[in-house]
């Protein structure tokens, strides 16, 4: 059988050999292919050896699983060069004995790898607490658009059930331009809507 590998795309390319009987993919941690993306089912898809090949099947998943940019409706076997998308992650499948290329280096700008909850700015990579990383995914997954301070309340301190003050917001939007921004008093990324909340220019 034909060794093959599954390349997670993105900043930081994760490569995995398909070595074994089958490889679930999925936002729970069990899984063998772990992904953050809230579009994700916890246990989304497998990969199966099947004979000499392998079939990729989605696990019943809420928003299904893309082959080649068609939607998965029963087991289907996978060759190189096939492409795989689960909610925003892309996949892909390339022959055991190819030459993977060299990781690109992140692109310029604030890049926010949701797979590996990774953040760079400007190529560097940038070390944020958990409610840091909490907040700035909230406003990347608005993709540009508002994120209203209750939002940031419910989904950064989930444990409080929204009942955060204005203080404890500011303050970690401050500690997040401090680490994001060249000059924090004047954001190029992390821009206030006054009055309503914030947004994120990814650029």
């Amino acid at each position: 059988m034909d060794l093959m590998r599954l390349v997670v795309q993105g900043p930081a390319r994760r490569v995995y050999t398909l070595d074994g009987s089958r490889l679930t993919i999925g936002r729970d941690e069990a899984n063998d292919v772990v992904v953050d993306d809230p579009y994700v089912s916890r246990h989304h898809a497998e990969i199966v050896q099947v004979g000499e090949g392998y079939q990729l099947r989605d696990l019943g998943s809420q928003n299904g699983t893309l082959l080649n940019g068609k939607r998965l409706t029963e087991p289907a076997s996978v060759y190189p060069g096939d492409r795989v998308t689960l909610g925003r992650i892309s996949l892909s499948f390339q022959a055991g004995n190819e030459t993977l290329p060299l990781t690109p280096p992140p692109p310029p700008g604030l890049v926010v790898d949701t797979v590996q909850a990774k953040v760079w700015v400007e190529g560097r990579e940038v070390q944020l607490t958990a409610k840091e990383y909490l907040a700035l995914r909230l406003l990347h997954d608005k993709q540009g658009g508002l994120c209203t301070k209750d939002e940031l309340a419910q989904g950064v301190w989930p444990e409080y059930q929204g009942g955060v003050g204005d203080y404890n917001i500011e303050q970690l939007i401050s500690r997040l331009r401090r680490k994001l921004e060249a000059d924090p008093d004047a954001p190029h990324y992390l821009l206030t809507v006054r009055g309503l909340g914030y947004r994120l220019e990814s650029r």
